[in-house]
């Protein structure tokens, strides 16, 4: 599944990245309208928003007007509308920053750019074509994922 959202929803974006789900984040202009709206639709993506006049709007594409402008209820919302949830496979696939697809890397490639704690306690590590950024799974996977169970409905996969 494919999403944009505007800039309301900078936060929610980043937590579907991490659940593995390529989505954009509109950085027009405008906050949200026409302009996002028509973006999402030649993208093919689903328009995730809070702008609530969206919704009055002629528009042949996916729209989804989020209703709770907390992250917790918002990934709530998610879950049951899309059916998303966390999984083993889909989890830690996406840069959270730049939305582009990590690609495995290994020790030699990041010695250097990471600390070496994290060097030497870590066995795999994966790194974002477009930005660089290094990621490895460390403690704050397991809050993620502790936080998802807790927000997420358990009938999720």
């Amino acid at each position: 599944m494919k999403f944009m959202t505007d800039r309301t929803l900078g936060r929610l974006a980043r937590w579907l990245r991490l659940l593995g789900h390529d989505t954009a984040m509109y950085e027009g202009k405008e906050k949200s309208g026409r302009d996002f709206l028509n973006a999402a639709l030649r993208e093919r993506r689903i328009a995730l928003s809070r702008n609530r006049s969206l919704a009055k709007r002629q528009y042949r594409g996916e729209l989804k007007i989020v209703r709770s402008d907390r992250i917790e209820e918002q990934l709530r919302e998610m879950a049951e509308e899309f059916g998303l949830g966390p999984s083993a496979e889909g989890m830690f696939q996406i840069c959270m920053v730049c939305n582009e697809k990590l690609l495995p890397a290994d020790r030699r490639e990041v010695k250097g750019l990471i600390p070496d704690y994290v060097e030497e306690t870590q066995a795999s590590f994966r790194k974002c074509p477009c930005c660089g950024r290094i990621f490895w799974p460390g403690t704050h996977l397991q809050r993620a994922e502790a936080f998802m169970k807790r927000h997420i409905p358990k009938d999720r996969p």
